[in-house]
This record gives C-alpha cells, sequence and structure tokens, in this order.
C-alpha cells in the first residue's frame, strides 16, 4: 500500500529514517490546491478546504510500517479524538493514504509554501540572523 507524506517523515526530517528508511520510495508531488500546512511546532498538520499545493512524498509500505505510521499520527480506527485522521490522496502514483489534522488549527502559523522541509530550514536560517 501507499502512503503519501509531508511533515516529519519526508526525506531528511527527523521520523523519516525510523518509519520510511527501508520503504520503498515511488516519487514526489504537489497536491491540488486545496489544502493549508499549519505548523505545530516541530511538526506540521494538514487541513482540508485551504488554497495551497503541499510537496508531498509517497511511499510503498508493508503493513507493519503503516502500523507504525499509524501510532505516530495518533490514528486509531473509529476513534473520533484521533490526532491525525487518515485521508486518501489522489496522487500521480495511485491512491495513497494520507493523514489529516483532526484539530482546531485556530491561531496556528500557517507553512506558506506547502513544504515543510523548505519551512523548517528557513526557521534556522532566521535563528542564526
Amino acid at each position: 500500500m501507499k502512503v503519501s507524506v509531508y511533515g516529519s517523515l519526508v526525506k531528511g526530517m527527523h521520523n523519516h529514517d525510523y518509519y520510511l528508511g527501508k520503504a520503498k520510495y515511488v516519487g514526489e508531488y504537489y497536491t491540488t490546491p486545496d489544502f493549508t500546512l499549519y505548523s505545530l511546532n516541530s511538526f506540521p498538520g494538514l487541513k482540508k478546504n485551504g488554497c495551497t499545493s503541499i510537496r508531498m512524498e509517497v511511499y510503498d509500505v508493508s503493513k507493519i510500517e503503516l502500523k507504525r505510521i499509524d501510532s505516530l499520527e495518533g490514528y486509531v480506527k473509529s476513534n473520533p479524538n484521533n490526532h491525525y485522521e487518515r485521508t486518501i490522496m489522489k496522487t500521480p502514483y495511485g491512491r495513497a493514504i494520507g493523514y489529516e489534522y483532526n484539530h482546531s488549527v485556530k491561531g496556528l502559523p500557517v507553512v506558506s509554501g506547502g513544504c515543510w522541509k523548505q519551512f523548517k530550514r528557513l526557521q534556522k536560517v532566521d535563528k542564526h540572523v
């Protein structure tokens, strides 16, 4: 099965190696401009009904890898209080499981440009200036 990731799980970010280091990388893409990405500090939250294209990476994962990712994302089937909810993402590589933030984003900073990795890189530069 495929997963589509956009935050701490993308290549070069802090959760990638542990959760997706052995998964098959399929490719990257930008979503249609229907989302907003919010900063939750050390990781982002994706919400539908926005106006930004989000940079995503797609991986083929095993059932065990998917279970680990579900745990990281705070997802349990049929739980209305999940941290993230699974959603189906339409990708150039076929349908993939994605994760949408399941809580209020009121007052949270928006990740302009839709790329978490670039946003974090710019934050590091700003701290050193």
